[in-house]
């Protein structure tokens, strides 16, 4: 009964826990959780009640997920618009003939989907005029 009695302990190993978990993930899955773990294991010297422990946990852990995940993915979206930026002019290749609008490019060693207004043989090359998630915009250079 030493984790019951000690429930800081508890806490804190469920906070390694998330942790732990967090790193054997590819995304940011219960990190959130971690904070939420460590300041509720602080709580606990104090609170002896266990629904009070949790609902803190739930609530602390809650705030971290909704206002970080508002930053990372704000983050996320404008290292987005940098990468896409610096597409834009860049010379690429057509590997796949660009038919009926579409076609496939190669650009350093990626092949892109890419969609043309106009027709455009296989080994030509093109320049890039937009990016649309993974979808380049070409033209005939």
């Amino acid at each position: 009964m030493f984790f019951l009695e000690n429930m800081w302990v508890t806490w804190l190993i469920a906070a390694a826990g998330f942790l732990v978990l967090e790193a054997l993930t590819a995304g940011l899955v219960c990190i959130w959780f971690v904070p939420g773990a460590v300041l509720t294991s602080i709580l606990s010297v104090w609170v002896d009640n266990l629904a009070v422990q949790i609902v803190v946990f739930i609530l602390i852990s809650a705030a971290f997920m909704f206002f970080c995940r508002r930053y990372f993915n704000k983050s996320r979206a404008e290292k987005l618009d940098d990468t896409d930026n610096k597409l834009i002019g860049k010379t690429a290749t057509v590997q796949s003939e660009i038919a009926k609008g579409e076609g496939k490019v190669l650009l350093g060693d990626v092949y892109w989907r890419a969609v043309s207004g106009t027709d455009i043989a296989e080994g030509e090359s093109v320049v890039i005029t937009a990016v649309n998630g993974n979808v380049l915009t070409v033209d005939k250079k």
